[in-house]
């Protein structure tokens, strides 16, 4: 009788494994056929970053064009769930909300900015802006901590952290119990190549192709990107924003926003059909 249910829950165990499996993970197999499915290569994103440097007269607009190779052959959970927030419109003008300065990286998306224009009792347009919360289905982090691969790169500081690229991305993971399942969209945007972040934390999904830097509308060498990037990290003043959901409900915590605003808009590049990409939720 011992013996039986024994077997039982083992059969039990098995059997949830699978289904968080098929929910939650891709196998190898699926994920060739998704890379075949969208091309048999990489997809390619391309990121705007916008921000203004500078002050009073002398305040210029500064325009990043990025382009990504999106690595889905190496993170398929995480890039599938990007490709598909960025066709939801998740990362249409979306802010960056934090910028570590000290460890060279940036936090974007989950939040935005929507202006109204109306006409006061003086006959006079005024434009009141408000902030909005959006996010993702949460889905697995395929970090170490999480039992993945450890992303490929150079070590720094022993084992503890991993170098990745200029402007890298990662998804970011948020507080709470179920911490290394808990991404939700927001972006890790590196601005230094000795970014120390814990390979056990973040999964880094996508690297830099190519990079277009604007200023004033005006394309300009790449090589001012030292100047480009100093001008980022010297955008860490932030102003405490009352927020609200798609509903138009005001949150009951205030949330630190960048000021001046930081902004990013995200398509994905190529004539693909991305409908063939499935949902991966936990």
């Amino acid at each position: 009788m011992k013996k039986i249910l024994i077997i039982v829950l083992c059969a039990i165990m098995l059997l949830s494994f699978t289904a968080c499996n098929n929910q939650g993970f891709l196998s190898a197999g699926k994920t060739k056929a998704l890379l075949k499915d969208v091309g048999g290569k990489n997809p390619q994103a391309q990121m705007t970053l916008t921000f203004k440097a500078g002050s009073g007269s002398a305040q210029q607009t500064v325009t990043l064009e990025i382009v990504y190779e999106i690595l889905l052959d190496k993170t398929p959970i995480t890039a599938v769930n990007f490709i598909n927030a960025v066709q939801d419109g998740f990362y249409n003008n979306v802010l960056v909300h934090t910028n570590q300065a000290s460890y060279n990286y940036m936090v974007a998306g989950g939040y935005y900015r929507k202006d109204t224009t109306s006409t006061n009792d003086k006959g006079e347009e005024v434009t009141t802006s408000k902030y909005y919360k959006q996010e993702i289905p949460a889905f697995v982090g395929e970090i170490a901590g999480n039992g993945f691969a450890e992303p490929e790169g150079e070590k720094v500081d022993g084992d503890s952290y991993t170098k990745f690229d200029v402007f890298s991305l990662a998804m970011y993971h948020a507080d709470g119990t179920n911490y290394f399942n808990s991404a939700d969209g927001k972006l890790v945007i590196a601005t230094s190549s000795q970014i120390k972040l814990s390979h056990l934390n973040y999964a880094v999904f996508a690297k830099m192709v190519s990079i277009v830097v604007k200023v004033d509308g005006q394309q300009v060498s790449t090589e001012v990107e030292n100047w480009v990037l100093a001008a980022l990290k010297g955008c860490t003043a932030t102003t405490k924003r009352n927020i609200y959901d798609k509903d138009d409900v005001k949150q009951s915590a205030q949330v630190s926003i960048l000021s001046p605003d930081i902004t990013i808009d995200i398509k994905m590049l190529g004539d693909i059909d991305w409908s063939v990409l499935p949902t991966i939720t936990l």
